[in-house]
């Protein structure tokens, strides 16, 4: 007995011993990776559930929880310290360890992702997994807290195909991949597992966009010791610009089809980065666009949101991040009714594309001042410092006096004079401007090459009206923030039932109706009546000029009511089709209804 009461307290000494040890500083916890806070580069926190279930379905197939742990992997790919003052060895950081916590192993990083950023650097890492039949390869990508690498972002170069930057960017993702094939010896079947956040996601995009491309036509670009198809490559791409130049077949774009539906795209609609290069141009992602649920895409989208902000109020940096006000946009025109931070955005990137004509007038003509700007700016911070303390800055400048009014009439009646006018501006928002470090010249030099793009906007029909908004200090803060990482990862997270919440697939694309504006009509889905007389339910522009009024609704079915005789068209908006889609043009007749 006394023998057995003695081995009873050795094992639980033992067993207390090794609790503790497990518990040291420095020892992993399972299931919890780290990201940097997109300000202060401090660690935060989050909780990761990955499976190796994931991988056994095909990637065609929507995954709920494979998006979330997509996320995380993007966030974690940040850099971990902030690249201006700390050792570019530490840089990987986080993505290493979030290997290490779901069972990666063979860790990989080319050049770039341990160096200090350049404008054409790219920072690629990799880790692999054998699990049953197949290794699983995981490709992350450094999408924030890469400074001055933004100039690519603005390279679309001469090519009719890709978009210089995104495309440099893909190519040095494939070199590194295949080296990492080669370097470990990696033999038979393979899978793919990658994401990428921000410019991140457009090199991610492109990337697979152009092994797809290839698998199209039977060709292995990667090694001839690994084989693998369209259904093993899982690509995640969020916030991601627009990087392919689009490929039309009778109105329908070819790498939006089958083919490619192994590249999901995560689109905040509010986030401006996503609009970008313009679609005017002939600029979409490869792959499915999935848009997170806004005001014009889902009718429970209050539901949704509400979850996000749960998330994002819990987020352990909350502090620093600021309240969530993204739908706090103020659109100041009476034409447009709940008009969001999204629509405004699409039709400001519009009216720039339109502006600028052609690709090739871009690249002549303005490629050198973009980039010039961007490398001039965001050289030491990042884009959100740079738009909140320049932007309010200059914001603050106009309002103080008559220049409003002066630079309005610049436009308008004497363009020449407008640079001379704005210099005095420009000087005094750089005397309050810490984080731009510039000769007031200098800056004004690059500006005039983007002169026709500016006066362009302005003497658009709501020109002013979108300089208006935009000089919004208040707004300055929102539009910044909508290209934030912990506000992606709030949303995706608060529609998986892993983190407490419902399991939801987004929508890939929403309707507009056409009506004309004299006439007031009634839209009823199931037992909920959404009156053009009640302005809560959704998005609205009116447009006198031509007499019609959009209203934006989410794909669903509804009954269409009207006070009087009218014909009205609906159309579906998805990223499937060059122009939104013409489903149907019906008259209506008084106190008729029709079903959509």
């Amino acid at each position: 007995m006394k023998n057995l009461k003695r081995f009873i307290i050795l094992v639980s000494l033992i067993l207390i011993i090794s609790f503790l040890s497990s518990c040291k500083k420095g020892e992993l916890k399972e299931n919890v990776f780290h990201f940097s806070s997109y300000k202060t580069f401090d660690k935060v926190e989050y909780d990761i559930y990955y499976s190796d279930d994931y991988f056994k379905e095909k990637s065609s197939k929507y995954n709920t929880h494979l998006l979330s742990a997509s996320a995380c992997m993007a966030l974690a790919s940040g850099s971990s310290i902030d690249p201006k003052t700390g050792n570019p060895k530490q840089i990987t950081t986080n993505i290493k360890e979030f290997y290490k916590v779901i069972g990666f192993n063979s860790f990989k990083s080319n050049v770039d992702g341990e160096s200090l950023p350049k404008t054409t650097s790219f920072g690629v890492y990799c880790a692999k997994r054998e699990i049953d039949d197949f290794t699983l390869i995981s490709i992350s990508v450094r999408g924030f807290g890469y400074l001055v690498e933004w100039a690519s972002n603005f390279k679309l170069g001469g090519n009719d195909l890709y978009a210089e930057g995104f495309y440099d960017a893909s190519s040095i993702y494939l070199d590194t991949l295949r080296s990492y094939i080669k370097d470990n010896n990696i033999k038979g079947k393979i899978k793919i597992w990658t994401s990428g956040y921000s410019r991140g996601g457009a090199g991610v995009n492109l990337a697979i966009g152009r092994i797809d491309d290839e698998l199209v036509n039977g060709n292995n670009i990667l090694s001839d010791d690994v084989t693998y198809e369209k259904d093993d490559i899982y690509a995640f791409c969020f916030e991601a610009p627009c990087g392919k130049v689009l490929t039309s077949i009778d109105g329908k774009i070819k790498e939006k089809g089958e083919d490619y539906n192994n590249i999901y795209c995560i689109v905040n609609s509010n986030d401006f980065v996503t609009y970008v290069a313009p679609k005017t141009l002939g600029y979409i992602r490869y792959g499915i666009d999935y848009y997170l649920p806004n005001i014009e895409n889902d009718l429970n989208y209050i539901d949704y949101i509400n979850g996000c902000k749960n998330v994002y109020n819990n987020l352990p940096n909350k502090d620093i991040l600021g309240e969530y006000d993204i739908d706090k946009f103020i659109v100041s025109s009476s034409n447009k009714i709940n008009y969001t931070l999204g629509l405004y955005m699409k039709e400001l990137i519009d009216i720039v594309g339109s502006t600028i004509e052609t690709r090739q007038e871009y690249h002549e003509n303005f490629e050198p001042s973009f980039v010039g700007l961007a490398e001039t700016i965001f050289k030491n911070n990042s884009v959100r410092e740079v738009l909140i303390d320049f932007g309010m800055n200059f914001a603050k400048r106009l309002l103080l006096d008559d220049t409003n009014e002066i630079l309005v009439k610049d436009v308008l009646y004497n363009q020449k004079r407008l640079f001379k006018d704005l210099k005095p501006i420009l000087n005094d928002t750089l005397i309050y401007s810490s984080k731009i470090d510039v000769n007031v010249d200098d800056l004004l030099k690059l500006l005039e090459g983007l002169s026709p793009i500016l006066i362009g906007i302005l003497t658009s029909d709501e020109g002013f009206n979108y300089a208006k908004n935009l000089l919004n200090t208040t707004n300055m803060k929102i539009l910044a923030k909508g290209h934030i990482p912990e506000l992606c990862l709030s949303y995706i997270t608060s529609l998986d039932s892993k983190y407490g919440y419902t399991d939801y697939q987004l929508p890939t694309s929403y309707y507009t109706l056409e009506a004309p504006n004299n006439i007031s009509i009634d839209i009823k889905h199931n037992d909920l009546t959404l009156s053009s007389k009640d302005y809560s339910a959704f998005a609205q522009s009116n447009d006198k000029a031509s007499g019609f009024k959009t209203y934006f609704l989410p794909v669903s079915s509804y009954d269409i009511k009207a006070e009087k005789d009218m014909e009205f068209k609906l159309y579906l908006n998805s990223g499937e089709y060059v122009n939104p889609s013409l489903i149907t043009s019906k008259t209506i007749t008084k106190d008729s209804i029709v079903k959509i």
